[in-house]
């Protein structure tokens, strides 16, 4: 992959491009081959690039929040850093909100082992939850969910669903199954797919992610 050639002709890290916030880096291209972990700057960037290509109706309807957003949410929960998160992202005028969920208990360095997705749907005061591994990191999710909920100015509880959907094969590959969960949010609007989403479809959507990422992330986009 490119992002080796890049390291070896310059013996640095270099910078591949920059899409939004998103900064991306030869290593974080590395990330993409098998049987490795993505990490938070692909995903990021796969997030971010999937809205910007959204219709402007979904646009309107839908938020993402960032991992390293949801970190700080999980982390550091003070009034005053979850309202500058929702004004950043419009949050009272989307219908619908993902969150990008990682395990990771230290806030400080890089790592955890899981990413799984949390949706908001306001319209039908509901979170649903997506672990690729059986609901394996309910806990985070349900954290932010206690953090959130003061903050969405509903006398209307918010039931929580954690939903049987696909499930990955092996250890490693939770993080392009949220980026599939994500693109597949961002392809029906607020209608619930997930009933109709099965192990084959997540392969197919992954292998065609990986393969997109990496022809999106080229050397002439530097």
């Amino acid at each position: 992959m490119c992002s080796r050639v890049f390291q070896a002709a310059s013996g640095k890290d270099v910078k591949i491009l920059s899409f939004g916030d998103v900064v991306l880096y030869a290593s974080d291209l590395q990330t993409l081959l098998p049987g490795m972990w993505v990490n938070d700057n692909i995903i990021s960037f796969a997030c971010d690039y999937l809205l910007s290509k959204a219709s402007d109706k979904i646009k309107e309807q839908v938020a993402i929040v960032s991992a390293a957003s949801c970190e700080l949410i999980r982390h550091y929960g003070e009034v005053e850093v979850v309202r500058e998160i929702f004004d950043t992202l419009n949050f009272f005028s989307k219908e619908k909100v993902l969150f990008v969920l990682n395990d990771r208990t230290d806030p400080t360095t890089v790592g955890g082992s899981h990413w799984s997705l949390l949706v908001l749907n306001r319209k039908l005061s509901q979170f649903r939850y997506y672990d690729s591994m059986k609901a394996s990191k309910e806990a985070v999710a349900r954290q932010i969910v206690a953090i959130l909920t003061p903050f969405l100015k509903s006398s209307v509880h918010h039931s929580f669903v954690a939903e049987d959907c696909a499930q990955q094969c092996n250890s490693f590959d939770c993080g392009m199954y949220v980026i599939e969960f994500v693109r597949r949010e961002l392809e029906v609007g607020l209608v619930c797919f997930f009933g109709n989403l099965y192990c084959f479809n997540i392969f197919c959507g992954n292998t065609c992610s990986t393969n997109i990422l990496a022809t999106v992330l080229k050397p002439t986009m530097i």
